[in-house]
């Protein structure tokens, strides 16, 4: 998961953004990364630990309700 974790974040230092990630681990398989976003974008809201879950509900697959 170190990987996982570190390259994001370099990635985010070199385009301007904060050295911050969060992940979002289920089943000890990472599922969404974040960064902190809140220079890049000019959004106060855009912690890492806000973004991961973001980018994770794009990704999650859509369960219906059962009647």
């Amino acid at each position: 998961m170190d990987a996982a974790g570190v390259t994001p974040v370099t990635e985010s230092v070199a385009e301007g953004g904060g050295p911050l990630g969060a992940l979002v681990v289920r089943d000890g398989e990472v599922v969404a990364t974040g960064t902190n976003r809140v220079t890049t974008a000019l959004d106060r809201g855009a912690h890492a630990e806000v973004c991961a879950p973001r980018g994770r509900s794009w990704a999650a697959p859509r369960r219906r309700a059962v009647r």
